[in-house]
């Protein structure tokens, strides 16, 4: 009896000892290998009408997924698409579009029965009669150098703003060929968090249409959306006749400018000079008391205009002393041009007085004096351009006079001498 029991005691430590170590089955590694296009059936370029296309890929696909994926230009309405595990047939019911090429794209909405879709977007290029050869090439630049060398996605859309293709460009130089004759319509961005899509701010987009026929060029500028007004970051009075405006970004052109005394009157603006994001304002002498300071129409380099911006400053009452200077010149002095009508450039140290200006163009040993023409420039920039032909190998001076000077009424001490020798151009 004592065997018996000692019997059914170790079966039954047998039995409890098993079912605790019992586990639910692991279900192996996660599936996120992406599928891929094996092969097309019949291949690319190939004459599909009357026919069908059969797509095969590595992995089944998901049959919602592929409604919502595959777009085919221009468009076939009567068509029927059927998947089967790994394949994608597309059977043409209707008489297609003579001598015209058809474009079957494969998106990243496309996706296996594991929810894993598409690496990136593709375009299969078929043909109905003669294959059409027309090619859109060009080049990207980017406002962003660091984004040099990041996979570009670009789509072609037709006049109708359907889509005809999509694809992954890789270089900075580029070439989309076998494209119908006519209007191409292009959208690119960098797709920076690959969702797919493009998020407006954060990722560079181009857009642009142009007529493709033969072999089309372009230049495909990306740049980050921009929504944010230029606005005044500091005045700085720089002496009783002068500020200078700093702004937070680069700006383009300004409306107007006009300063209000304590009172509400102007203090008058004798000149201006805007260079990126600092704007030279010189005035009528100020005295120390709060001015305010009025702009408008602020436009920044992505067009974004701030239509008025107010600024309260104080103004300075210490004077100018110091007299404008020649810092550069064009050519330098000594040297040498090879035009026998030069643009002769001279730069200056600060805003000058164009009322003070003396200039004479005279040949090197001061016998003859050579009219010459003002060319547009800045006000610290004087250019002026011969109005006939210069001697070659003879050297000349172009003069400026001594009176020349600043609204605080400093003048150069002596006068200013640029020498250059005209050689025989090539």
């Amino acid at each position: 009896m004592k065997k018996v029991f000692n019997l059914i005691l170790i079966i039954t430590s047998l039995l409890i000892f098993s079912c605790g170590s019992r586990k639910s089955p692991t279900g192996g590694p996660l599936d996120a290998e992406k599928p891929e296009l094996l092969s097309s059936l019949p291949a690319e370029f190939s004459d599909i009408r009357g026919s069908q296309i059969e797509l095969s890929f590595s992995k089944h696909l998901d049959k919602s997924s592929v409604t919502k994926g595959l777009y085919i230009y221009p468009p076939i309405l009567d068509k029927k698409i059927t998947v089967e595990k790994n394949r994608v047939l597309i059977r043409i019911n209707e008489e297609l579009l003579e001598n015209t090429n058809y474009f079957v794209t494969l998106t990243t909405r496309i996706k296996d029965i594991r929810g894993n879709a598409l690496a990136k977007n593709q375009s299969l290029v078929y043909v109905s009669g003669q294959l059409q050869r027309n090619r859109l090439s060009g080049t990207i630049n980017y406002e962003l150098s660091s984004d040099r060398g990041l996979p570009v996605q670009i789509n072609l859309f037709g006049p109708d703003s359907l889509q005809i293709l999509s694809k992954t460009l890789d270089t900075s130089a580029f070439a989309i060929d076998e494209l119908n004759p006519g209007l191409h319509i292009y959208r690119a961005f960098i797709d920076k968090n690959l969702n797919g899509i493009y998020d407006f701010g954060a990722e560079p987009w181009a857009e642009g249409r142009l007529q493709v026929r033969g072999i089309a060029s372009t230049e495909i500028n990306l740049a980050y959306a921009d929504t944010v007004l230029a606005k005044i970051n500091s005045i700085q009075p720089v002496h009783n006749r002068e500020i200078r405006v700093s702004f937070t970004e680069r700006v383009s052109s300004l409306g107007s400018v006009s300063i209000l005394k304590p009172d509400g009157s102007l203090l008058n603006v004798t000149a201006s000079h805007l260079d990126g994001e600092i704007l030279q304002i010189i005035t009528e002498p100020q005295l120390a008391v709060n001015y305010t300071l009025v702009l408008n129409q602020i436009r920044d380099l992505k067009g974004n205009d701030n239509r008025v911006v107010k600024q309260v400053f104080f103004g300075s009452s210490s004077t100018d002393t110091t007299a404008p200077s020649v810092i550069s010149s064009v050519p330098r002095n000594g040297t040498s041009v090879a035009s026998l009508r030069p643009e002769l450039i001279l730069n200056f140290s600060e805003i000058i007085d164009p009322g003070t200006v003396i200039l004479d163009l005279l040949s090197a040993d001061l016998s003859q004096n050579l009219s010459f023409e003002r060319l547009p420039s800045s006000p610290l920039q004087l250019r002026i351009r011969p109005s006939a032909n210069l001697t070659a190998n003879r050297s000349y001076i172009l003069r400026v006079g001594k009176a020349l000077g600043d609204y605080s009424g400093n003048s150069m001490m002596n006068n200013f001498d640029l020498n250059f020798l005209v050689l025989m151009p090539n």
